[in-house]
């Protein structure tokens, strides 16, 4: 049996899930605002730059309402993210369990892991991912963990979030 190098038990609230929203499409998010207010200013005639900048403070201000909807909605339709599940980092993978079963993730099968200042998101698909809050850890664990998955992680597979 392989011996548990790293283990965490915890639940995933709405606010984690909205938090990760934010930071994965802050990014976007800002380019597109940016984005938006130079094609305006460069664009228009003086006179109606006002009414543009107004509709580009309105459409940033709806996507931001958009996400937070969007997670609250995909949040409350996982039922699995809402349980406490216990993680166990072997290894040869992450052993994933929920009241209603467990699973077995070879490291070979993530598909990428973001580290932002708020959680850790190991990425099982381009949509999929396993969100650890950092509040479940100290910040000594904390280090330990990034340690751990960059000794098991190829480096090119592992993100560091620079906005947030």
């Amino acid at each position: 049996m392989n011996e548990v190098l790293f283990h965490l038990k915890g639940s995933v609230s709405l606010k984690d899930a909205i938090n990760f929203t934010y930071e994965t499409t802050a990014r976007m998010y800002l380019l597109v605002s940016l984005l938006m207010l130079i094609i305006i200013s460069s664009v228009l005639k003086q006179e109606s730059i006002w009414l543009f900048s107004s509709l580009a403070i309105a459409l940033a201000c709806g996507y931001y309402w958009g996400m937070k909807h969007i997670a609250k909605k995909n949040y409350l339709s996982n039922q699995l993210m809402q349980q406490e599940t216990t993680y166990e980092f072997l290894k040869s993978g992450i052993q994933v369990s929920f009241e209603s079963g467990s699973s077995m993730i070879p490291w070979d099968k993530v598909y990428k892991i973001t580290i932002s200042r708020n959680c850790f998101a190991i990425f099982l698909s381009r949509k999929q991912a396993l969100l650890l809050p950092k509040y479940w850890f100290t910040s000594k664990s904390s280090k330990d963990f990034e340690d751990l998955l960059y000794s098991l992680i190829p480096k090119n597979k592992i993100k560091r979030s620079i906005l947030f």
